[in-house]
């Protein structure tokens, strides 16, 4: 009978006789199990670092945004011959004619239908019957009328109360959606001025790091607040706003850093675009379309007037408005007006008929909007790199505004009314078309509800037909579930890539193995001889598996740790400014590591590396067993 502890010196006798074949069996299972092992910490390690910024910005709720689809758009082209839809557009454009005919009349304005107004419907030259005149489809306003009636009749009111019915712990939060009014338009003033005539409204959205002119959201009170990072006083009239980190920096008029720039002073820049945020101050100014339409009459008549400056026959307009300042976006003001008494009732006249006839745009409304900074947000990733900042950035960024310029909705309501026109900071209920296009927000309590919403309705499934509507679903202001789902992913992957990477490993020490013990014929015969059991030698060999899986998974944690500890010295300071930048929220002290080694994956590595070692001698060992050591002896 051969002692444990004589195996033991037996076995480890071998590895230290087969040197060459023991290094090279060592670097080829531990490299695989090795660069496995970086994968398994350094992964651990960044869901560690997600943990770690989790009471911050919004990581610690889970809130979902939903994005139902418009639904059926009736497109008037494909019906150009259906009968009915001819006829209900024949009869619009009737009552049309009727009504305009009958103001006309009335206000003694000119009018000819024939003109100004020319049936829709011609005759199909083959079937003889009606349809839509093919010129006439996108330009005829009855067309446009019957077809946006048919739209809303199709188009089914998304109602998110009633969608989470079915999750109870979810709740909806309100929307986010940048402000759109419903009359006129709301333009960003670059240096507070307004952008003239022949300049496009970006014209100096480059120079501020903006792709396109920002816009204004109304968010939820409690989701805006943890981006707050400064004081605010509503008695001013000023809007609050949190604005994009890099926006924030262009508009504090910061030089932009070195691609050079160390780390520390990356903080420090950080920090002070934290600190110096509300010292932002922007304006907005909203036109109605009447305001629009006199504004940009006064704007041509201008352009008109310099032209004709030297021109002695040129005879100014009969109604002459100035230019306002602009930084005012004050309405245009008639400088002159030289009409005559019949002139003006003429004018007045026409306004009365359109106001009967519905085209009448009202009366000029403008309104300068001043916003204030309040705090930051994060920016998405741009993806145009693949830097450990970028990566960090795509992975944990989820902007509160999406790109527009979140406005604290309690802050706002304590503003002054007059310096927040209903006009632009109430949502239009008119269409059922906008309202199928607002972003909803909902929050849940229960981390496994909105992960089967997401499932089922967002990124990770297929997404959901709710009648003729489908409502698409994403994480908003969080990576948490998002983190969730890519450790759902990952332990999928590893389990996966561990059995390939033990097949393989049992493979090749199976060869080794085998070549070990048929090497060691001769001696086992020899053991045989003088009274060894079959037992005997199989826990030589068996020890000898053992020692070798030791020597493996001393070499694979000797490659895993160093590789994962130079990511770690050269990416944490990087990542761990994207991770600052990504949760705006506040200056945080977290900081974000690849290193981490409280995982169940390394002890299953370590389980698989012994396993395969042992199973690889399973067959080795059994074979050995069976063979004659007289055989072996005469052969030798």
């Amino acid at each position: 009978m051969i002692r444990l502890r004589d195996a033991s010196v037996l076995a480890y006798t071998k590895l230290r006789l087969h040197r060459i074949r023991t290094g090279i069996t060592v670097g080829i299972a531990g490299l695989l199990f090795g660069l496995l092992l970086v994968i398994v910490l350094v992964s651990q390690g960044v869901f560690n670092s997600l943990d770690s910024f989790g009471n911050t910005g919004l990581n610690n709720r889970y809130i979902v945004a939903l994005s139902p689809a418009w639904g059926a758009v009736f497109d008037p082209h494909e019906h150009a011959t259906d009968k009915k839809f001819v006829a209900e557009v024949e009869k619009e454009h009737a009552a049309q004619v009727a009504r305009k005919t009958a103001a006309a009349k009335k206000y003694s304005v000119p009018y000819d239908a024939k003109t100004e107004d020319p049936s829709p419907i011609t005759t199909d030259p083959t079937t003889a019957k009606k349809m839509i005149d093919s010129a006439a489809i996108d330009s005829s306003e009855a067309v446009r009328v019957v077809a946006e009636r048919r739209t809303k009749r199709a188009i089914k009111p998304f109602v998110v109360e009633d969608f989470i019915k079915k999750y109870p712990s979810a709740k909806a939060m309100g929307t986010a959606n940048p402000l759109s009014p419903s009359d006129g338009m709301l333009t960003y003033m670059p240096d507070g001025k307004m952008p003239s005539a022949n300049e496009a409204p970006q014209r100096d959205m480059a120079a501020f790091g903006m792709d396109s002119e920002p816009s204004l959201m109304v968010i939820n009170a409690s989701f805006a607040k943890p981006f707050i990072t400064t004081n605010f006083d509503p008695a001013r009239g000023e809007v609050p706003a949190i604005i994009p980190y890099k926006q924030a920096e262009k508009l504090l008029k910061l030089k932009p850093l070195l691609a050079t720039a160390t780390s520390q002073q990356k903080y420090d820049r950080l920090r002070e675009v934290r600190r110096d945020v509300g010292k932002i101050k922007v304006a907005f100014c909203y036109r109605n379309a009447a305001s629009e339409q006199l504004a940009v009459t006064a704007t041509a008549q201008a352009a008109e007037i310099a032209q004709n400056k030297n021109n002695r026959d040129y005879t100014l307009p009969a109604v002459r408005y100035n230019l306002p300042s602009a930084t005012s976006c004050a309405t245009p003001k008639v400088v002159s007006d030289t009409r005559t008494v019949a002139q003006k009732k003429t004018e007045e006249n026409f306004v009365l008929y359109q106001k009967a006839i519905g085209a009448h745009l009202g009366e000029p409304k403008q309104h300068k909007i001043v916003v204030r900074g309040v705090g930051i947000d994060s920016e998405y990733s741009g993806a145009s790199s693949f830097s450990i900042e970028q990566l960090v950035s795509a992975l944990m960024s989820m902007p509160l505004g999406n790109g527009s310029w979140a406005v604290p909705e309690d802050m706002l309501a304590s503003v002054p009314a007059k310096a927040r026109p209903s006009a632009v900071f109430e949502p239009s209920t008119e269409g059922m078309q906008d309202v199928n296009y607002r972003l909803h927000l909902v929050e849940f309590t229960n981390k496994e509800e909105a992960r089967s919403l997401l499932q089922s309705n967002g990124p990770f499934g297929d997404g959901m037909m709710i009648g003729d509507e489908q409502v698409f679903a994403m994480p908003y202001g969080s990576s948490s579930l998002l983190s969730d789902e890519l450790k759902g992913w990952l332990t999928t992957a590893i389990v996966w890539t561990l059995m390939v990477v033990g097949v393989i490993a049992s493979i090749v020490l199976t060869a080794v193995i085998g070549r070990t013990i048929a090497d060691g014929r001769r001696e086992s015969a020899v053991f045989r001889a003088i009274g060894a059991r079959r037992i005997d030698i199989a826990s030589i060999y068996g020890v000898y598996a053992f020692f070798l899986s030791l020597r493996i998974v001393v070499f694979a944690f000797v490659v895993g740790a160093a590789l994962t500890l130079l990511v770690e010295l050269l990416y944490w300071q990087d990542a761990t400014l994207a991770a600052r930048l990504a949760y705006a929220a506040s200056d945080t002290s977290a900081e974000f590591h690849f290193f981490g080694l409280n995982s169940w994956y390394v002890l299953a590595i370590v389980g698989t590396i012994i396993a395969a070692a042992l199973l690889a001698s399973l067959i080795p060992i059994l074979r050995n067993a069976r063979r004659n050591p007289i055989n072996d002896m005469r052969d030798e």
